[in-house]
């Protein structure tokens, strides 16, 4: 016993008392024989001395381009026999899967083990050469995570991502091919294949089940169509998986087909070759009756159920490559004319079948998964259709500054690296585990590397909960629970309810991650190594999730460290991120809605054949369209009888021949009217003719402003603006919509000596349209205000000296703020040696100087500065009433608008009895500060009156934020504004010196009006000064709605002995009040800083017959 490398453990109730284990290479030859000669037993074995247990590996690239990392492999073998090498064979599973031979066993091998990165559980044993590999339990074991070496970059995206030719992505707001689908006498009838079990393939077909029958035609027909398809063996009473009953409550046929090769034919084509021969034969045929008779049988009942199908689309798993392929070919020969391949992952050697080029499209779900198979020779497009969540409200999450809790999510699987967790898990632990700080862990989620991270996590110190190997109920160490396979439904709420952060530690071959996406969209923390897809979502530097620089323990420790120590950090990361899955904030709508549009626009895109511009109007235009009538007759006489779409129709057909701007202008005008939009005062719903006409209405408008040279390309752009935000769904969607013709019309000009003969294109807003029969009608392009630019003659530049003593100001204080100017205005501004916002306040305050000694009136006397021709005011003729500037608030992922029920109720009634309300604390102090903050920085106030400036929403101020809060103000008071169209929206900032220099008496043409003051009460110097003074009168039939909103002394004698209602000032308080009623700015004095200006935002919603006599009520002098 005392022999050196000699070992012997006591047996308990065994027939040999001892049980010896010596190493062979130190035994002498005579105790070894002594050894047999007592009975002990001396049975081989084999340790593994490299990689050593629980180690982090760098891999080697082997150069293949398949992502293959070499992995040292250094055996040693103990009580080998004589005739070893000649009877014993060395047997090798990896990550519980398949088993592999080596060879026979040699002394001290050295190996090279190929693998991928993640997390890996090596078994080894030795065998006999004809005894079965048996059940590993004696085998020597090592657990290692395999990484990148330093410098070796993984794959993710770097930067933006770019347009890859051959990937493309299917729009998921809107239906693209509305008009084809409506002409379509049945629905578009799509076939899925896969399998039926709990996963996440499965549920997104699901999730398609559910909404795409939802999908109508314009006419109210079903647009779409689907079947399940799945092949399983022949038991009748056998069902596909949990999915079948969810499917067969949907009405969605469930289809079981089972194929069989006959014996006689697995004989002649040889066994292990039938799959590839079938899908041979069925390659080589060009129609099923080529086939013989007993192939045709074998794809007979697959034929059955895709024959008549307008798509297949079925899940292409890296194994089952061979067997799809059959399915490929038995599709096409049944005649289904697209066929798509959604590859279940990423994988390196091969391709997905029909990615040749034989399949319509590959699906991914994201921009890296097309990219990655367009890049190893993918011929197919790939088309990217990211998955989606349920988008349900977004909760306020409450962050516990003494907890923090961690969970990894996923299926416990090499390619998952969940090693990297649990060994950060007992880092971080560790670091935690003497401080008032509770760290704990969790790992949602089962797999075949459950039992080799159980044992993982117990040997680095951690006390494993839940564990089905290894359980620890108490302890000292810091708890790593288990909890094992879950539900898809409950696994979100176990994100919701136990997680404060979620950590994704895949450093290899990740398509997407959904389980990120549902963390993120329950405001959790997301820790990443963002490789693949990831990126479609989260990318370093964002401020919705963390991104580790270095696939490594330490880096992922490090990450771990600081979100546990910031408490708020934490918060503000999950606060960040649930709005941008849901599309706000300017991230991508990961929804299911989305997903199903995309498939929707996917399939039907197949379908149906492209179509132009000019198409597309004419699909809408002409839809149950008499087309005699349509060409026949003359559109304006079409438009007297108020046959709109006849009319539209009409003009549509001219386009392809006679495309000038004057007649694109007057399509987009009549798809606008026949939308009755200006009429009917409710924005279209998703998905019908009329949203699709302001979008082409909208496209066609927009299409007319690359060429500057083109008429009326000011009242184009104001056209496309107001349909495009109409027709969007998305509030920052149509923002940016908005900014992008905003700065088309006002773009900071080259600051030159040619500014002086600068003329601004025409903006003229009237078409003439002859009616048929000798008159002439006459179109407003749109009701927009179209500010001061002056069309068709050289600019007079003009401005009054109080307008630039703002502006200067304006600039002074984005100085001072931090505020620098945008590459693009300073190259343009280069010319003049300005480069600073500092200079042009400057250039500015001089500029108005120079026109006040020429004035009668700073704030009312408006004069050219060419009568103060000067290179010095070249700067100011550069910018003047243009973009310089733009601060636009995005929306905002909780309510901007805070009016509760008791709230509205009582508006309500007031608004009923005297025609106006007053609410205090309307706005949340986030729409409140950053609405200020835009009027107050944003260089767009190009309207000058008497003592005040006016902006407007086709000039620069409709943010997302702003676009929010005018649906909310619809929402949150549905029996005042309710679906009413926004018609205007406008700032007036009060810079004036005198009290009275507000706006005077006027009414408005709309049908309801909102008026917000955002101005702190600090400022105002007498205590409600700058109110609002409203008359219960509106002004007399005979009045022109010009002469009502200028000529304010008439207005005022009209109703100077009507009953009025003086609302003070107060910052966040909003009247609401019929736009008919005359009103008009109480006297203010406020604050003389830049500051301090006392700023309103008013909406105004819907139309009315303003010149209609307004009624009193009867309590209406209350």
């Amino acid at each position: 016993g005392d022999k050196p490398g000699i070992y012997c453990a006591a047996r308990k109730a065994a027939t040999v008392p001892y049980r010896c284990i010596i190493p062979h290479t130190t035994m002498p030859k005579q105790f070894r024989a002594a050894l047999l000669l007592l009975g002990a037993a001396a049975r081989p074995y084999i340790k593994i001395a490299e990689p050593l247990q629980d180690a982090v590996v760098y891999g080697e690239d082997d150069g293949t381009g398949q992502n293959i990392r070499g992995v040292r492999l250094v055996l040693h073998y103990y009580d080998l026999p004589d005739d070893g090498y000649d009877r014993l064979r060395v047997v090798t599973r990896v990550d519980r899967g398949y088993t592999n031979t080596l060879g026979p066993p040699l002394p001290d091998s050295t190996l090279t083990l190929s693998s991928r990165l993640g997390t890996h559980f090596l078994e080894i044993v030795l065998r006999d050469r004809d005894e079965p590999d048996g059940d590993f339990g004696d085998a020597a074991t090592v657990t290692y995570d395999l990484v990148p070496a330093p410098g070796d970059a993984i794959l993710r995206e770097a930067g933006e991502v770019k347009d890859v030719e051959g990937v493309i992505r299917p729009r998921g707001d809107e239906l693209s091919h509305a008009a084809c689908l409506d002409r379509r006498e049945r629905p578009i009838r799509v076939v899925l294949a896969g399998q039926l079990q709990l996963g996440g393939q499965s549920m997104l077909a699901l999730e398609q089940a559910r909404r795409l029958p939802l999908i109508k035609t314009w006419s109210g027909r079903r647009a779409f169509s689907l079947d399940f398809a799945f092949a399983i063996p022949p038991q009748p009473n056998r069902t596909t998986g949990p999915l079948e009953p969810l499917l067969k409550a949907l009405d969605v046929p469930v289809h079981k087909f089972y194929t069989q090769i006959p014996g006689h034919l697995v004989r002649e084509w040889g066994r292990g070759n039938t799959t590839n021969r079938l899908s041979s034969i069925l390659a080589a045929a060009r129609h099923l009756d080529d086939l013989a008779e007993d192939v045709r049988g074998i794809i007979q009942p697959f034929v059955d159920v895709v024959k008549g199908a307008d798509i297949f689309s079925f899940t292409n798993h890296e194994n089952h490559r061979h067997d799809d392929r059959t399915m490929v070919e038995a599709a096409r020969l049944a005649g289904v004319p697209h066929i798509l391949c959604e590859p279940s992952n990423l994988w390196w050697g091969s391709l997905p079948t029909g990615a040749d080029g034989t399949a319509s499209a590959l699906v991914v779900p994201s921009h890296f998964a097309g990219r990655f198979w367009r890049e190893r020779g993918a011929l197919t497009q790939a088309a990217v259709v990211p998955p989606g969540f349920e988008a349900g409200p977004i909760l306020r999450q409450e962050t516990n500054v003494s907890r923090v809790r961690f969970g990894f999510v996923g299926r416990l699987a090499p390619q998952k690296s969940p090693g990297l967790f649990i060994r950060a898990a007992a880092a971080v632990g560790a670091a935690y585990r003497h401080t008032p700080l509770d760290v704990s862990f969790a790992v949602l989620g089962d797999g075949p590397l459950r039992e080799p991270l159980e044992r993982l996590a117990h040997r680095l110190g951690l006390r494993v909960t839940g564990g089905r190997y290894v359980s620890e109920e108490r302890g000292p160490g810091t708890e790593m629970h288990f909890a094992g396979w879950l539900e898809p439904s409950d696994v979100r709420a176990a994100v919701r309810e136990s997680l404060d952060v979620v950590v994704h530690s895949n450093v290899l071959e990740e398509t997407f991650c959904m389980c990120n996406v549902e963390a993120m969209a329950e405001g959790k923390a997301v820790v990443t190594f963002g490789v693949g897809g990831v990126s479609e979502y989260l990318r370093r530097g964002d401020a919705h999730g963390i991104v580790v620089d270095t696939p490594s323990v330490a880096g992922l420790t490090e990450a771990l460290l600081r979100v546990a120590e910031d408490s708020e950090w934490r918060r503000r990361l999950g606060a960040e991120a649930a709005p941008r899955v849901r599309g706000l904030h300017g991230g991508q709508d990961l929804s299911f809605d989305r997903m199903a549009v995309q498939y929707a626009n996917l399939y039907s895109g197949l379908v149906c054949p492209a179509r132009d511009l000019n198409q597309r109007a004419q699909d809408v235009a002409c839809v149950g369209v008499d087309g005699e009538k349509a060409d026949d007759e003359n559109p304006g006489a079409l438009l007297r009888r108020d046959e709109y779409w006849a009319a539209a129709c009409g003009v549509a057909r001219l386009l392809p021949s006679n495309d000038n701007p004057q007649m694109r202008q007057l399509l987009a005008l009549l798809l606008g009217e026949a939308t009755r939009i200006d009429r009917e005062n409710v924005t279209p719903l998703l998905n019908t003719r009329e949203r699709e006409a302001l979008l082409v209405a909208a496209a066609v408008a927009e299409s007319g402003l690359p060429n500057t040279t083109l008429d009326r390309r000011g009242a184009l752009t104001a056209l496309a603006a107001q349909y495009l935000t109409k027709a969007q769904g998305a509030v920052d969607q149509a923002a940016t919509h908005w900014e992008a013709l905003f700065k088309l019309r006002r773009p900071v000009l080259n600051c030159s000596g040619s500014l002086w003969s600068y003329a601004v294109p025409d903006t003229a807003a009237l078409v003439f349209m002859e009616d048929g029969s000798g008159g002439v009608l006459q179109m407003g392009a749109t009701g927009l205000k179209l500010s001061n630019l002056i069309p068709d003659r050289p600019s007079d530049f003009e401005a009054t000296p109080g307008k630039l003593r703002h502006a200067a100001a304006q600039f002074a204080h984005l100085a001072s703020t931090g505020v620098e100017l945008a590459p693009s205005v300073v190259d343009a501004l280069a010319p003049c040696s300005v480069t600073s916002l500092d200079e042009l306040a400057s250039s500015y305050a001089d500029a108005a100087e120079r026109l006040s000694a020429i004035s009668q009136d700073d704030e009312t006397d408006a004069r050219s500065l060419r009568e103060v021709a000067s290179d010095a005011v070249l700067p100011v003729l550069a910018t003047l009433d243009r973009g310089v500037h733009l601060y636009m608030p995005r929306s905002m992922d909780s309510e901007a608008v805070l009016i509760d029920e008791q709230t509205a109720a009582k508006a309500t009634a007031d608004f009923e009895r005297i025609n106006l309300c007053v609410i205090d604390g309307a706005l949340s102090d986030h729409a409140l500060t950053h609405l200020r903050k835009q009027l107050v920085e944003s260089t767009v106030w190009y309207d000058a009156k008497r003592g005040h400036l006016g902006a407007y929403l086709e000039d620069g101020i409709a943010s997302g934020l702003l676009l929010q809060v005018v649906e909310e103000f619809g929402a949150k008071l549905p029996d005042i504004v309710g679906p009413k169209r926004l018609v205007q929206a406008w700032g007036y900032k009060y810079h004036g010196q005198e009290a009275d220099m507000g706006i005077r008496p006027h009414a408005d043409e709309g049908a309801v009006t909102v008026n917000c003051w955002l101005t702190p009460d600090r400022y105002n110097l007498r205590q409600g000064s700058g109110g609002l003074r409203i008359y219960n009168a509106s002004v007399p039939d005979t009045m022109p709605f010009l002469q009502a909103n200028r000529d304010f002394r008439a207005v005022r004698k009209h109703v100077e002995h009507a009953d009025r209602v003086d609302v003070d000032h107060r910052q966040n308080r909003c009247v609401v009040f019929r736009s008919a009623l005359v009103h008009e700015t109480l006297p203010f004095y406020f604050e003389r800083s830049y500051d301090a200006y006392r700023i309103n935002l008013s909406l105004m919603y819907g139309v009315s017959d303003w010149r209609s006599a307004y009624q009193s009520s009867p309590d209406a002098s209350a």
